[in-house]
């Protein structure tokens, strides 16, 4: 419904590394989960699915209750509970009751509730200060009623009005107070002309959506009328030069497996978060989560041995994008 965010994107590629012509050792997390009575722990990714690796981003502890399962889920590497939810069924594939997530300081980052998978009520997120940062409210998975979403100064960044079936307008906000960008909503999703304006109000794109999708752009010149000529790119995050495959031969040529880490046969999930720079340079790289500090020098070594990234593009210009990226180091 809302515009692509250039804010955080997570992109995880395993990568196996074995010795050719040594013993492999045993990939100790792949033993059956550990059991207590009726409930079960075992590591997971982002999504929920099951991996059994050390370093995984969180611990899922699941059980049977008043005819659901109840899901909690804890960071792993800070040991604090980071979701909660309800599901239907013992796969976990079906929400159906009250989903929470949560900051590390025990505050509430986000509340919704679902019925067989779709959202139904107020879907509400808040800032780690506490401060709301957007309320939207749901019925049949479509936004109807209205949606609201704040800057973190408190003030307005975007507001939606639709009716019961999930069709209105929206418009996004600079901090200023200005409009970046509007137009309407069908059925919860982006269609038709949408406006988009720099802080100064001049028109800079018109986007055309269906369904929620880019289907036509248009960019003007500083004067907000004089089509521009050339490239007209509405948002694209940031990327390695020649997408995943090339990223993948970058890896299989430098990415090494510390010799201390797999005498210990240690291995995991290391995620690296770093900034794309406008001109594409790699900057500000911090690790997040990490399994081993040989693996986190290791990631640390090679993401400064990239080469430029093709920088992330809003509106038509490059902007800064904050990145996070999960490389998995597995034993075989």
């Amino acid at each position: 419904m809302k515009s692509f965010k250039l804010v955080s994107v997570v992109v995880t590629l395993i990568f196996f590394i074995g010795a050719f012509g040594q013993k492999q050792p045993i990939d100790k997390y792949s033993i059956p989960f550990k059991k207590d009575k009726d409930t079960t722990f075992s590591y997971v990714d982002n999504q929920g699915n099951i991996v059994n690796l050390q370093g995984m981003p969180y611990i899922r502890k699941s059980w049977p209750e008043q005819g659901k399962w109840k899901v909690l889920m804890y960071d792993q590497a800070a040991f604090f509970l980071a979701k909660s939810g309800w599901y239907k069924d013992p796969a976990f594939k079906i929400k159906d009751g009250l989903f929470e997530e949560f900051y590390q300081n025990g505050k509430i980052a986000s509340t919704s509730a679902y019925v067989n998978n779709k959202k139904e009520g107020a879907f509400r997120s808040f800032y780690e200060d506490g401060k709301p940062n957007e309320i939207t409210v749901y019925l049949n998975d479509v936004p109807v009623d209205s949606a609201w979403e704040y800057h973190v100064d408190g003030s307005i960044k975007f507001r939606g009005f639709f009716d019961k079936t999930g069709n209105g307008s929206a418009s996004e906000y600079y901090k200023g107070g200005k409009e970046k960008l509007s137009g309407k909503i069908m059925a919860g999703k982006r269609d038709g002309t949408w406006m988009v304006y720099d802080e100064a109000g001049l028109k800079v794109m018109e986007v055309n959506f269906m369904a929620d999708s880019v289907a036509k752009t248009t960019c003007f010149s500083a004067d907000g009328k004089t089509i521009a000529k050339g490239d007209c790119v509405f948002e694209q995050p940031a990327a390695f030069p020649g997408g995943e495959a090339n990223w993948t031969k970058f890896l299989q040529k430098n990415l090494r497996y510390p010799n201390d880490a797999f005498k210990k046969e240690i291995q995991g999930i290391v995620r690296v978060q770093f900034i794309v720079d406008k001109d594409g340079s790699v900057k500000e790289l911090s690790i997040l989560t990490t399994p081993d500090k040989s693996l986190s020098n290791e990631v640390l070594r090679l993401m400064k041995q990239s080469p430029k990234w093709l920088p992330a593009i809003q509106y038509n210009k490059p902007v800064i994008y904050r990145h996070i990226q999960a490389i998995t180091f597995r034993l075989q």
